[in-house]
């Protein structure tokens, strides 16, 4: 018997593997500023960049603690480094995460130090399982002072839209650093191919953000590029505009003709305030500057046969989901009645990961496309954003077809 399918997708034809990804988990520690001196109650951020495939088999559940998703976890060690009994800052019950803040405990005696990163189910070569995934800090400084004024940021987007969007719902304060559990992101996630910061219609605001300086603190702020292995990463400057501190992404005008912005990609923007005591506090949000592309192609035959399987061909160039936020699941429903499929980034991007169906109902039965005579396949892109002030961000939303 024949099946027809009909495709409500750009098809490409061909599959692409020039930009893959591993399979395997690990977590790319960034960056800790390990030469601060902290204290008691400082904010601290650690910069990280997940590889490989992280657990997501409850799409639904994401955002909170569920054994069917994975979770990263900041914990800190005692006094001599030791993770036995480590005290947890901070949790992010996500697949992806490029940053983890966390303040330190108000009773933490002086010492040194080391800050965790745990995965609790990333995938390992050891038969494909999950297990956890580690990485950690060198030691830091904690002093015997502590600290009791922490940072607000703001983002300069004017407005949330269907183009650029802030997760905060106060806008006189923004995101805070006692606030760990909210992610702090700001951007957009629907730039074309060769997008870059400064492009035409990008509002001055879309690349700027605002804090409040405390007195007898001084201040600096650094760029992490997380998404083009650090070939953008700056020390950023710090504006003093009508006393609130303004600090704007940068903008490369060695040649004045073209000057060129920042381009697609994941940037942990991190502010250093050191107090008059000389004890630190880092706070960080990440800025996000990417697409919401979606190719689907099939390596068969439109025509197939009853229990055929069919292959369908993903493009992972820049010209396809490379350039979508890593931070990213999709889901298809191939139209026939068999139960939606769910790919995380990673998963898609590895280039071991075929997406294949078999067909075992005939599609002249199934009621869809001209006639009933064509199963309708549906690939869906999901991110954390918003496009107005009143949703939120707190759980994934459709963001491309």
């Amino acid at each position: 018997m024949i099946i027809k399918f009909l495709k409500i997708l750009v098809l490409t034809l061909t599959c692409f593997f020039s930009f893959a990804q591993q399979e395997f988990a690990e977590i790319e520690l960034i960056d800790f500023n390990t030469s601060a001196t902290y204290g008691s109650g400082s904010s601290v951020s650690v910069h990280i960049n997940p590889k490989g495939i992280f657990r997501m088999d409850n799409p639904s559940a994401l955002g909170t603690d569920n054994p069917d998703n994975n979770k990263f976890v900041l914990e800190l060690s005692d006094e001599l480094g030791d993770f036995s009994a480590p005290t947890e800052l901070n949790e992010v019950f996500d697949f992806y995460t490029s940053l983890i803040n966390g303040v330190l405990p108000s009773s933490l005696i002086s010492g040194t130090y080391k800050l965790r990163v745990r995965a609790t189910q990333g995938l390992t070569a050891t038969g494909g399982t999950y297990s956890e995934i580690l990485t950690e800090t060198d030691f830091f400084d904690v002093s015997s002072d502590s600290v009791s004024n922490y940072l607000s940021i703001s983002s300069g987007i004017p407005s949330i839209n269907n183009n650029f969007f802030y997760c905060y719902d106060d806008p006189d304060n923004g995101y805070s650093a006692l606030d760990v559990t909210a992610f702090p992101v700001a951007g957009s996630l629907n730039r074309g191919l060769g997008a870059q910061t400064n492009d035409s219609g990008v509002n001055s605001g879309v690349v700027n953000f605002n804090f409040s300086k405390n007195s007898g603190s001084s201040y600096t702020a650094y760029l992490h590029d997380v998404f083009n292995a650090g070939a953008y990463s700056q020390n950023l400057i710090i504006d003093d505009v009508f006393g609130v501190a303004s600090i704007n992404l940068p903008i490369d005008d060695t040649d004045p003709t073209n000057p060129t912005g920042l381009p697609i990609g994941t940037y942990n923007i991190e502010i250093h305030e050191i107090n008059s005591q000389g004890v630190s506090s880092i706070y960080s949000v990440v800025f996000l500057w990417h697409s919401n592309n979606t190719n689907l192609g099939n390596t068969t035959s439109e025509t197939i046969c009853l229990n055929e399987e069919v292959i369908f061909a993903i493009d992972n160039s820049t010209s396809g989901i490379a350039r979508n936020y890593t931070g990213s699941y999709y889901s298809f429903d191939y139209g026939d009645g068999s139960a939606v499929e769910y790919y995380t980034h990673a998963e898609i991007m590895f280039d071991g990961t075929e997406i294949k169906h078999i067909y075992n109902t005939v599609s002249c039965e199934s009621g869809q496309g001209e006639s009933g005579s064509n199963f309708i396949i549906q690939k869906s892109l999901y991110n954390k954003f918003r496009t107005s002030d009143t949703e939120t961000c707190n759980t994934y939303s459709v963001n491309g077809l």
